[in-house]
């Protein structure tokens, strides 16, 4: 019985390892569009797709399949970066600067807020939107109509089958 016990702990421990290095290896492939990055004249504009289960980590966290969280981050070496990171438009009125796009649908985020990250050379933002349906989606994108940094329309191409398969390994760690 107790040898029963003990293999199943290292079969099931065997299991989470394989997940989290699976979902790891997801996250650093550069072709599946959970990390995409730009480079706009110096300044680069990363956006990373926190999956599903992101936040379940700490053990105060509930649950929430009706979200769908991005992090934007913003950096630049240019010396008047952490003058523009200081202006309000950085920091207020976010909503209005993100989009996502699936199929022919526009959603405006429920939230998108700046987080101090301590970097003094960029931002990072963390976008939220109510959850789609994406098994009846074929294509998404994100948009970020940046008037502060780059002053550029970035369009961030999102592939739906990368996204539920980080959101399946991510709920299974």
């Amino acid at each position: 019985m107790k040898k029963g016990i003990i293999a199943m702990a290292l079969l099931m421990a065997g299991c989470v390892n394989n997940d989290q290095q699976k979902l790891q290896a997801l996250l650093r492939d550069t072709h599946n569009g959970l990390v995409t990055e730009k480079n706009i004249g110096g300044t680069v504009v990363t956006c990373t797709y926190l999956p599903r289960c992101w936040d379940q980590l700490t053990p105060s966290a509930v649950a929430n399949d009706n979200e769908l969280s991005f992090k934007i981050n913003v950096r630049s070496d240019k010396p008047d970066m952490k003058e523009k990171s200081g202006q309000q438009a950085a920091s207020y009125g976010l909503e209005e600067a993100f989009q996502l796009v699936t199929d022919n649908d526009t959603l405006s985020p429920v939230i998108a807020q700046r987080i101090a990250n301590g970097n003094m050379g960029g931002v990072e933002y963390l976008v939220t939107w109510q959850r789609p349906v994406w098994q009846q989606k074929k294509v998404a994108a994100l948009i970020f109509k940046d008037q502060v940094f780059t002053t550029t329309r970035l369009v961030f191409p999102l592939m739906i089958n990368s996204l539920l398969q980080s959101d399946s390994l991510s709920c299974r760690l």
